[in-house]
């Protein structure tokens, strides 16, 4: 996640070998119980393959 670019849009970044919308909704993401979440890190589920994202960016 780069940025929160409106109240449910963020704005993030992938590798440069696939093709995306650098816009998405978090509706798209799984909820995160408040006792399960570790700081700096978001698990993301995507065709049954797991992302985590390490660092937030901000500018």
């Amino acid at each position: 996640i780069i940025k929160k670019a409106l109240l449910i849009n963020f704005k993030l970044k992938f590798l440069n070998t696939i093709r995306y919308y650098l816009l998405f909704y978090n509706l798209f993401f799984n909820l995160v119980f408040k006792s399960l979440y570790i700081k700096d890190r978001i698990i993301i589920k995507f065709n049954k393959l797991i992302y985590k994202i390490k660092r937030i960016i901000n500018y």
